[in-house]
């Protein structure tokens, strides 16, 4: 994974729109380990839960094309203290009808540099 391009790729999101990507290094806390994750951002009118599932230490903003998907990506440096490093990442989009928030979750997702698949 270290020096080679890694594509993080949104799809079926709002066509024309934008999501953040949050890329962190827990799944478990945020802030500093004072918050426990998940944490509930909203409870749709349907029961849908919006739960962030990544410590956000990194957003990236990404556009959304008329299909409503979008992507970006992400070169990693060979750094030798980084190598077995696991990178949580989940993104957040733009979606004003399904909550109180206007914003919906992706299923969360993580990597380790250094590996390759």
């Amino acid at each position: 994974m270290f020096d080679s391009t890694f594509v993080t790729r949104i799809e079926s999101a709002i066509p024309s729109s934008f999501a953040a990507v949050m890329l962190g290094l827990s799944n478990a806390a945020a802030v500093g380990g004072t918050v426990p994750l998940p944490v509930l951002l909203d409870n749709g009118a349907q029961g849908t839960q919006c739960l962030v599932r990544v410590d956000p230490v990194v957003l990236v903003a990404v556009l959304t094309d008329a299909s409503g998907n979008g992507e970006f990506a992400n070169r990693f440096p060979f750094v030798a203290t980084l190598l077995g490093t696991q990178v949580f990442e989940q993104a957040l989009c733009f979606d004003p009808t399904l909550n109180g928030i206007g914003f919906s979750v992706s299923n969360d997702g993580s990597f380790v540099l250094g590996e390759s698949f």
